[in-house]
């Protein structure tokens, strides 16, 4: 039997109240996937039901990479690193040339330092607030003898105070028969066939001696006495008895690390006025 226009209407209108009971029953995914509804207009549109938006799931928040090191910051690192190397090296102490009042020095000749030697000045020192006197004493002795400069490149006194004398990248020079080129010369104040070394002495020569290892990649063990290279009993019995345990405190100081500073201007005259004065503390290891 054929429907009328308000029966076809009726109609509709059950079967798609039927419709819509049906998809509120569905799961959450069958939920957001439910086709077009019609707006009042007759036109589609997408409408889902208030609970299927509720329910869409969230994407969950992307984890943030974990920060890496910046260009900046790993020097800084290293640079940290190399700031606590450099505080936990032992520090030797040279005092400058002005400080002691050195003359001028004429014209050296440069040389590559291979080893190490060991050298006293043959006079006989008792009192350490005489050693800045003392070295202008033996520079001017050396340049009278046409010498460019005191012989040596450190100096060491009773105290462990160590003296920046000739330059170390030139040669020394000597009146004995051997060539100083390519040794690294520090002379010990002191007359050591007839005197012993002092504690802080031998300490200070370890450390001038282990800073000319490290820097002239010149080790401990090429430590010698002047005697080694020539017809003296330089640098004394006493002082060349004690070579084995200098040896041992440069690869001590040198393994550990050894850093030079300077003591010039204002600080070192300071401190020679303190060591003419003889309140100057000795040198510890």
């Amino acid at each position: 039997m054929a429907m009328s226009p308000l029966d076809r209407r009726h109609f509709l209108r059950g079967a798609f109240g039927a419709l819509l009971a049906t998809a509120v029953g569905c799961t959450e995914e069958a939920a957001v996937d439910a086709g077009p509804s019609m707006s009042p207009g007759g036109s589609a549109r997408h409408s889902p039901s208030p609970s299927a938006v509720l329910a869409r799931p969230t994407p969950a928040p992307s984890a943030e990479p974990a920060p890496s090191p910046s260009s900046e910051e790993v020097p800084a690192e290293a640079s940290e690193r190399e700031q606590e190397a450099a505080s936990a090296a032992t520090e030797v102490e040279v005092i400058c040339r002005d400080a002691w009042d050195a003359r001028a020095a004429g014209t050296l000749s440069a040389h590559t330092v291979v080893q190490l030697t060991l050298h006293h000045t043959a006079v006989m020192f008792d009192d350490n607030r005489e050693a800045p006197a003392r070295l202008r004493q033996h520079q001017r002795y050396h340049q009278s003898r046409g010498w460019p400069d005191i012989a040596y490149h450190l100096g060491v006194d009773r105290h462990g105070h160590v003296y920046e004398l000739r330059r170390p990248d030139t040669a020394g020079d000597t009146a004995t028969d051997y060539d100083p080129a390519g040794h690294f010369l520090v002379v010990a104040l002191g007359h050591f066939d007839e005197q012993q070394p002092t504690a802080p002495q031998l300490e200070g020569v370890a450390r001038a001696f282990a800073w000319g290892a490290v820097t002239f990649d010149a080790p401990g063990r090429t430590l010698t006495g002047h005697r080694e290279h020539a017809g003296t009993s330089c640098p004394g019995d006493a002082l060349q008895a004690r070579l084995p345990e200098v040896r041992a405190r440069i690869a001590e100081l040198a393994s550990g690390g050894i850093a030079r500073r300077d003591v010039c201007g204002e600080e070192a005259e300071r401190l020679v006025a303190a060591i003419a004065a003889g309140s100057d503390e000795p040198l510890e290891a």
